[in-house]
């Protein structure tokens, strides 16, 4: 059974937007000659806005979302570039608490706007009640397959 673009099962139409809008967002930061890749802005970005003594490799493997091997690949070229930094946890040595350093925050910063940019192209044409209506199902269907924020 053939379905047309209508008929679609919601989370084929979810996904194949969510492909075809990281895509746009990936090129658009390249050819803006931005400083990150997205797990790098991402990871970055929560570090900015994470608490001052940093954060846990489990913490962050949390709020990034990916595994355990990406973040590691990441936060590697994070240090590396001198964006990041980390230090042993004074409750527990074993652990590594990793923060964003000046210059990071700095990127940061200068990749956000580039990405706020690219945002707004991707958004033209809605209106500020289809924003809210949208961003309002996507988190529905979020909790519906029990992601949680």
């Amino acid at each position: 059974m053939k379905f047309n673009e209508e008929q679609r099962p919601l989370p084929f139409v979810v996904g194949e937007t969510h492909f075809a809008l990281k895509a746009y967002m990936d090129q658009r930061m390249k050819e803006l000659d931005s400083p990150l890749r997205a797990p790098e802005g991402k990871l970055l970005r929560i570090l900015c806005l994470g608490p001052k003594e940093g954060m846990t490799f489990n913490d962050l493997q949390k709020k990034c979302r990916v595994q355990k091997a990406t973040l590691s690949e990441t936060l590697s070229n994070l240090n590396e570039r001198r964006l990041i930094t980390y230090s042993l946890d004074s409750a527990d040595k074993r652990k590594k608490l990793f923060s964003a350093t000046d210059e990071g925050f700095a990127v940061s910063k200068q990749n956000r706007i580039l990405i706020e940019k690219v945002a707004s192209e991707m958004e033209e044409g809605l209106t500020e009640e289809e924003k809210v209506l949208l961003r309002s199902i996507c988190l529905k269907l979020r909790k519906n397959v029990g992601e949680q924020e």
